[in-house]
């Protein structure tokens, strides 16, 4: 899932997923 939407946006999933990431560790 996150490789192959990373291949799709690089740029735009790149923020998605620092973002979720972030979200997910702080609780």
């Amino acid at each position: 899932k996150v490789t192959t939407l990373n291949v799709d946006a690089p740029g735009k999933f790149e923020v998605s997923d620092a973002g979720t990431l972030l979200g997910q560790a702080k609780g």
